[in-house]
């Protein structure tokens, strides 16, 4: 009973210690994003700061006499976010029901084989294809566009999606299906009718996609250099000439990841029952 107590606490004691460490980096960003330019290089002031402001979120939005520019190349650079994530999302989403349902129905060899070729595209190391993506991006002329950005999401995030719903739809009964086909309804037709069984794992799909997306560097810090620049890439660019704006980039920062933080909120059950569901055969 004692060593159990002892697990136990040890157990809490480790969970503490792991959202301190998740939290904090985050709380302190928050703090910085309040703090004036003078207390973040005040060693006095690392705990509590001595004057707070809203100076770098009237910059961030432009208002009360804030940073014009800065404002309009946030919202250039969340639209440019936000679309990306949200086309790239339903059309992932879109692809993943289509081909998941063909991969779960079709046993054949050539879909077998498919298959397996695309779970090893999912381990492949993004950085290992960029020089080539860069060069087929360029010869057809959608570097540095919101359609180049998407295409580069889609091939990167579908074949979870797919693997997915593939595993949502062998969950489910052929025989629903071939009930429906008595019935006169197509292959497509009784897809559409087992639809809302696997809605858990569309919206598991689509969440894990439109994250990924979001939070994406790597890929639009090369593709989408300009005018496809999504915040991730945007929050690099705001500092001075002499030194790195830590308040600027923290406030920027903050507002960047409440879409996310609402998504994870307010969808969680979804995407936990989503993926525990759809990874049990």
């Amino acid at each position: 009973m004692i060593n159990r107590k002892n697990n136990i606490i040890k157990i809490i004691i480790v969970f503490i210690i792991l959202s301190l460490y998740s939290i904090l980096p985050i709380s302190w960003m928050i703090r910085t994003s309040f703090l004036e330019k003078a207390d973040l290089y005040d060693i006095s002031s690392i705990m509590i700061g001595k004057e707070y402001t809203l100076g770098y979120y009237k910059d961030i939005f432009g208002i009360d006499g804030g940073n014009i520019l800065v404002a309009r190349n946030f919202k250039e650079a969340f639209i440019n976010s936000l679309v990306t994530s949200i086309i790239a999302t339903a059309i992932i989403c879109i692809i993943a029901v289509l081909a998941g349902y063909v991969f779960a129905r079709v046993k054949t060899k050539l879909s077998r084989f498919l298959f397996s070729l695309l779970l090893v595209t999912m381990v492949l190391p993004a950085y290992s294809v960029m020089i080539p993506l860069y060069k087929i991006m360029m010869s057809i002329s959608l570097l540095d566009t919101i359609t180049g950005v998407v295409l580069i999401y889609i091939s990167a995030y579908m074949p979870l999606a797919i693997w997915i719903m593939k595993n949502f739809f062998e969950s489910i009964p052929e025989e629903i299906e071939e009930a429906a086909q008595i019935d006169g309804a197509s292959k497509l037709k009784s897809m559409f009718i087992v639809l809302p069984m696997i809605a858990p794992g569309i919206i598991a799909s689509a969440i894990i996609s439109f994250l990924s997306s979001w939070g994406q560097y790597a890929i639009p810090l090369v593709f989408a250099t300009s005018e496809a620049q999504p915040l991730t890439v945007f929050l690099t660019t705001l500092n001075e000439k002499a030194s790195i704006n830590f308040g600027l980039i923290s406030a920027g920062g903050i507002i960047s990841i409440i879409p996310p933080v609402l998504i994870v909120i307010f969808l969680n059950r979804y995407l936990v029952g989503g993926l525990s569901k759809g990874a049990i055969k």
